[in-house]
């Protein structure tokens, strides 16, 4: 049975099989090639969402160090025109 899953599953589908496989242990699984289509799904969902995150993480660190940045030459103007 296993055999025949295998040749339905596509190029790119082996290591999520495989992941999915040593998951659940789904050896003797009737329905392990939509089980593994769904859990691909949920992966490349859940990459997805990190890569959002991280972008938008990213983005708005640069903003906070512009920000910081800004203020800290506003600081050093100020001081400076106070010393001269």
């Amino acid at each position: 049975m296993t055999g025949i899953v295998y040749e339905k599953l596509e190029k790119n589908d082996g290591l999520i099989a495989l992941a999915y496989s040593l998951k659940s242990s789904a050896k003797a699984d009737v329905n392990f090639l939509d089980k593994a289509r769904s859990y691909s799904h949920r992966a490349l969902i859940w990459n997805l969402i990190s890569l959002v995150l991280f972008t938008f993480s990213f983005m708005m660190t640069l903003v906070f160090v512009y920000y910081l940045n800004q203020i800290w030459e506003q600081y050093e103007k100020v001081n400076y025109d106070q010393f001269k």
